[in-house]
């Protein structure tokens, strides 16, 4: 038995070189085996290119719907969030600023308590006018001091000038 030898590897790739080289400069001289596996490499190419572009085309079809199912969520949350604020400020005029707002109208348009007023207010007033008010003095330390000092300033000035005698105290 003759054992087969298989050539070296360097060898089997020179020898790939070469024939690539070789279908590369005739391609006329191509077998049909040879252009089937190149058909069936374009086949495959295009097969992964097609998957790749319906994949793609899956995943931005998926995005979307998601973003537009988040942007009716954020829709819905803020018609929510309107329709909240709205419930609470009724409930707080309802509650609170029409019982007040009545009462405010109550003491102030009250056709009684117009017609008592009317009355009282010259009453009062005369009142006042004839009365004496006594305020007591107003003492401000500060005019005090600039006081002192223009009256220590024109004595000072008197004495120089000679108006009166500086020993006399001024009248």
């Amino acid at each position: 038995m003759q054992s087969v030898r298989s050539p070296p590897e360097s060898q089997l790739f020179v020898t790939t070189m070469n024939q690539d080289v070789s279908h590369a400069d005739s391609s006329s001289e191509r077998s049909p085996k040879e252009c089937a596996n190149a058909q069936e490499v374009s086949f495959v190419e295009t097969l992964a290119k097609d998957d790749l572009d319906a994949a793609v085309k899956g995943m931005l079809c998926r995005e979307n719907y998601i973003i537009k199912e988040l942007d009716k969520y954020l829709q819905r949350q803020d018609f929510l969030n309107e329709r909240r604020k709205e419930m609470l400020h009724k409930r707080w005029v309802e509650n609170v600023a029409c019982p007040l707002q009545q009462k405010i109208i109550d003491k102030v348009s009250s056709p009684k308590e117009m017609e008592k007023r009317k009355r009282l207010e010259p009453d009062g007033y005369w009142r006042f006018r004839n009365s004496k008010v006594t305020l007591p003095s107003f003492h401000d330390p500060l005019l005090q001091a600039q006081q002192d000092r223009d009256e220590e300033n024109r004595a000072i000035l008197q004495c120089e000038t000679g108006t009166w005698s500086c020993q006399q105290p001024p009248l």
